[in-house]
């Protein structure tokens, strides 16, 4: 065995390539410090997964100096010495062959080989464990209820935490055994059968990393149930600058990413990727959801080389969570470019221009197109000039400013370029204006455009850099009659520039930029929910709707909502052209309803209803105390009850009318009307008028009672198309 063991250490001294420190002595002369010898094995993984591979190297020093010694390595299992046959001395690599805890001993040598002993006869050792495990996840405290982890690493979630209720059902943390990480990584998640709670505020998924620094550095990201996402950073870094990306702080000190990637219902994937720049010591998260860059989150020196664990975390939230892949030593050396060229574009003093819109990017990785540029602009002074985080500008003199563009890719890094931009006086014959048209919109989702030029007509071109995309992205509906036409803008996410130009003898123009950007969801002074069907209307000021591409199949759209004064015995009043059903649908209107104390008590549906060949229902309602009803007026009334009537006088009666007169509203403008009226006792009853005739009065149930107010509203539409507007609330 002594043999044997000084065989191994002459292996280790000769491939090694140690010297032992010379700067110290350990002789018992008097005034010569002796060698006083730490190991750290602080960046060894404790936990790898059986099938990996693992580098053995401690770093050693000598009276707190770094130190190149010679050293002893011993790896025994389950008290059986294994050294020879899982590790490789001239490699320093750790190959297990097997699963469970592995202790190694390091032992500082002296120049004969053997252990160092000081005078006093100390030696200097380090033991480690580390653990070779199937990957799986484990409870980072105590097993949540209602959690299960099957033999091949899948958590799930069970259906009590997408039950219905309003307090948390929070799982608690799960780590991932086996994964842990140094430097750059990429990790990918999938989920499965993705189900939330109805009635919980904020049912989210939580991916987290633990950083080995002190005690409770868990740094994760959230993921809510409605595809929103927000960072917690262990120590509340400045993460300033993320908001040039649209990631905004709240109240809660959260930062939240911008936009949202729709609804998690079902199955999906979420990617994270950490790289790590060595040089900068700077960290960039990018996350991709479905395999698409979503965005990515700069967290600077935020960060330590070594991850001692990732986690989930569910609250409200069923389904069930794997690690589909991970990879570590993530590589990207290559800088990405960037262009900056204003064009031909007049642009004029006092106008807001949006440098980014002719800033083009590229790089070599997926992330190319979510990264932003930042924007720097000189005057002829050389004097810096202010300019948003996103890129905007607005000059105050004319002259030609110089404009610096600089960015950098996950891995930091980076690039740089200069350019200009000429400012002029708008000149006098410039009789265009834009009227207010939105400067914002989302991906797909049409937003309606107002420029105009005295009493000339305009004429619209897009221009995405110095590519025209008008044909792409200018469409124009018209109703049936042709009385009412709108243009509408409608693109995929990027900046745009979009000119007016009069159709007079000067064809003077005018040039705004639209940042079309998924966090851009207050349109109009609207807000913007379920964006992922966003692509099934158009978005005007004075609360017009265009409601268009509803299919057979998918007939969602998105909901607009606005926050309107607290309103008692109210009335709502909306005017709808070319209505058309391409299957049984509804055109809603949603109300958050008060009561007369002006606390929330519930939402409610009012909608239109209908079929395709023009047949209007009319009316339906899913109102307090009475769940969905729907007033069908036909030759003879099919619900002859006291609490709804069409005719206030006798229950027995309908409007008199079959179906086929209701085909009238499938063309022209019709006015629909509902209105709130409560007596002394509380009573509330709802009138529902078209053009201004009454169709139906509904005397509601006793649980409505003073249900009376509303302090906002939504429109959304399900399997219909037409025109919405002229909405107003008195």
């Amino acid at each position: 065995m002594k043999k044997k063991m000084i065989l191994l250490s002459t292996i280790l001294l000769s491939l090694g390539a140690f010297a032992a420190c010379s700067n110290h002595s350990n002789s018992n002369n008097t005034g010569v410090v002796e060698n006083y010898y730490t190991i750290d094995t602080s960046k060894i993984k404790t936990e790898i997964l059986i099938g990996s591979t693992l580098e053995i190297k401690p770093e050693i020093y000598n009276l707190g100096d770094p130190c190149e010694v010679n050293y002893e390595l011993q790896v025994t299992l389950d008290g059986e010495d294994v050294t020879e046959s899982v590790y490789n001395p001239q490699t320093k690599i750790f190959t297990p062959q097997m699963i469970g805890d592995y202790d190694f001993l390091f032992t500082v040598l002296g120049d004969d080989g053997k252990p160092y002993t000081t005078a006093k006869g100390a030696t200097f050792t380090k033991k480690i464990t580390i653990s070779v495990v199937i990957m799986s996840f484990e409870p980072v405290d105590n097993d949540g209820v209602d959690v299960s982890i099957s033999q091949n690493g899948v958590i799930t979630f069970g259906d009590s935490y997408s039950a219905n209720g309003t307090i948390a059902v929070d799982s608690g943390q799960y780590r991932v055994t086996g994964v842990s990480f140094t430097g750059s990584y990429s990790i990918t998640y999938e989920i499965k059968n993705f189900k939330r709670a109805p009635d919980y505020g904020d049912p989210s998924l939580y991916f987290g990393w633990n950083r080995q620094l002190t005690e409770n550095n868990d740094d994760s990201i959230k993921v809510s149930a409605d595809g929103r996402m927000a960072t917690w950073i262990w120590g509340e870094p400045n993460l300033g600058v993320n908001k040039e990306q649209g990631w905004t702080m709240n109240d809660l000190k959260w930062w939240d990413a911008p936009g949202s990637v729709g609804s998690l219902n079902g199955d999906h994937e979420i990617t994270f990727e950490r790289y790590v720049n060595d040089e900068l010591k700077k960290a960039v998260y990018g996350i991709k959801f479905d395999d698409q860059p979503y965005t990515y989150l700069d967290i600077g020196s935020a960060y330590t080389d070594y991850l001692k664990s990732v986690w989930v975390e569910s609250v409200n939230c069923s389904c069930s969570i794997s690690v589909k892949s991970f990879q570590e030593n993530l590589i990207d050396k290559t800088a990405p470019t960037i262009s900056f060229d204003a064009g031909e574009f007049e642009h004029y003093v006092d106008d807001e221009i949006n440098l980014r819109a002719f800033t083009t990017i590229n790089d070599n990785s997926d992330y190319k197109s979510v990264l932003v540029p930042h924007i720097t602009v000189f005057d002829q002074n050389n004097i810096e000039q202010y300019v948003d985080e996103k890129g905007k500008f607005i000059p105050y003199a004319t002259g030609v400013y110089k404009v610096v563009a600089t960015t950098h890719d996950l891995a930091y890094n980076s690039a740089s370029c200069e350019g200009n931009i000429e400012v002029k006086e708008a000149p006098d014959s410039n009789v265009v204006s834009f009227n207010d048209t939105s400067n914002v919109a989302l991906p797909n989702m049409g937003i309606m455009l107002y420029a105009t030029a005295e009493e000339y007509d305009v004429t619209y071109t897009v221009k995405q850099g110095n590519n025209d995309v008008t044909d792409d992205t200018i469409f124009t509906w018209k109703s049936e009659d042709e009385t009412i036409s709108r243009t509408y803008f409608k693109a995929d996410a990027g900046d745009y520039i979009l000119t007016a130009t009069a159709n007079d003898a000067s064809h003077s123009s005018r040039n705004m930029t639209i940042e079309v950007n998924s966090n851009k969801t207050n349109i109009y002074g609207r807000q913007v929910f379920g964006t992922n069907y966003a692509n099934r209307m158009v978005v005007g000021k004075d609360s017009e709707t265009l409601f268009v591409n509803a299919s057979a199949d998918e007939g969602q759209s998105a909901k607009i909502g606005k926050d309107i004064p607290m309103a008692h015995d109210w009335t709502i009043e909306f005017d709808v052209t070319d209505m058309k059903f391409v299957n049984q649908g509804k055109l809603f209107l949603t109300k958050a309803t008060q009561n007369n104390t002006n606390d929330w008590v519930g939402w409610e549906d009012i909608a239109l209803g209908g079929k395709p060949g023009n047949d209007l229902w009319g009316f339906e309602a899913d109102i307090i105390g009475s769940g969905w009803n729907t007033y069908q007026w036909r030759s003879n009334w099919q619900n002859p009850t006291t609490e709804f009537m069409p005719d206030p006088t006798n229950p027995t009666i309908g409007c008199g009318r079959g179906a086929g007169a209701y085909s009238q509203y499938g063309t022209g403008t019709h006015t629909y009307k509902i209105q709130c009226i409560t007596d002394t006792d509380g009573n509330v009853t709802y009138n529902y008028y078209i053009d201004n005739q009454i169709e139906v009065v509904h005397h509601t149930a006793d649980a409505h009672d003073w249900a009376n107010g509303m302090d906002s509203y939504q429109l959304s539409a399900q399997y219909f198309n037409g025109l919405v507007h002229n909405v107003t609330i008195k």
